[in-house]
């Protein structure tokens, strides 16, 4: 964020600075405002950079507590805990979203055991819901399975291999 600041008041400082020797140098009024031509030259990118920066930064603070947790299979929203070694946990409540005819958390916990976390939170690891979805035959799970694989699982798999590989 400092750096397009510091483009922009550079780039004003050399337009002002330009104008004021024009006119100290010469004392025509006239070439001092040709040069007016400096500022409308040098000042529009870095005041884009500004706003750029800006608007990404404002973006970067608005979207931080949903970093890496955030996911939407079509519209819905899904959403999805990392823990620390890479291994994603996606919500009870955003399946039932997108899967109506899913059990009820008792049936959910003698099917996923150990893989499965109760409470408010409620979460069943990815791959293994990924390996009970490969049983179903409904449209909507097959598609919610590729989607699980493609865009949570395999990147969470790349980032695991990734961190294990010596440098």
């Amino acid at each position: 964020m400092l750096k397009p600041i510091l483009k922009l008041l550079g780039a004003f400082l050399f337009s002002v600075l330009a104008i004021y020797f024009v006119l100290v140098q010469t004392g025509n009024v006239i070439a001092a405002v040709a040069c007016l031509a400096l500022l409308g030259v040098l000042l529009p990118l870095p005041i884009l950079e500004v706003i750029s920066a800006f608007r990404q930064r404002s973006k970067d603070l608005h979207y931080r507590n949903l970093n890496g947790r955030h996911y939407a299979f079509r519209t819905q929203s899904i959403e999805v805990d990392e823990t620390d070694d890479h291994d994603r946990w996606i919500r009870i409540a955003s399946i039932r979203s997108v899967l109506e005819n899913l059990p009820a958390n008792p049936v959910l916990k003698r099917i996923f055991q150990d893989q499965m976390t109760d409470g408010p939170a409620a979460s069943i690891h990815v791959d293994a819901l990924i390996d009970y979805l490969r049983r179903a035959h409904d449209h909507r799970a097959i598609q919610f399975k590729l989607w699980l694989e493609r865009e949570v699982s395999l990147p969470a798999q790349n980032r695991k291999t990734r961190r294990s590989r010596p440098a």
